[in-house]
């Protein structure tokens, strides 16, 4: 072989390479979808003289979040929380109860239809394979 010449590139060294992109773009795709779904500096606060609440997953169906109401005059002590559940009168098992604040900082319920079912206070984000 000629010094000059290059020795052509082996299959083995590309199949690395495919497999090292492979692992980025997974790794970009769950951080991706982490930070469209993370409640992290998203939550929703509602404040008025006596109380204020806050929906610390946003109304985001697909997290199980809790609702907080504080006393507005007691040093912000808790007065009382919810959490996100699935509705026990739906048989399909497909809507959450989304607790949220109303304007008035208490609690409001609002009901969602999930696609792929409700549980344990959020809605499922794909279809489970059954074997």
């Amino acid at each position: 072989m000629d010094p000059d010449q290059q020795p052509p590139i082996q299959n083995k060294s590309a199949s690395h390479w495919i497999i090292l992109i492979s692992i980025i773009l997974i790794l970009a795709t769950v951080i991706v979808f982490y930070f469209l779904t993370s409640p992290v500096g998203k939550a929703i606060e509602v404040r008025n003289q006596l109380t204020h609440c806050i929906d610390l997953d946003a109304e985001n169906a697909l997290l199980r979040g809790s609702t907080n109401v504080y006393d507005a005059n007691a040093n912000n002590r808790l007065i009382n929380q919810r959490d996100d559940y699935c509705d026990v009168d739906d048989p399909l098992f497909r809507t959450l109860i989304e607790v949220s604040c109303d304007p008035q900082g208490s609690f409001l319920e609002t009901k969602v239809d999930c696609d792929f079912g409700c549980e344990n206070g959020a809605c499922k984000f794909h279809e489970e394979i059954q074997h």
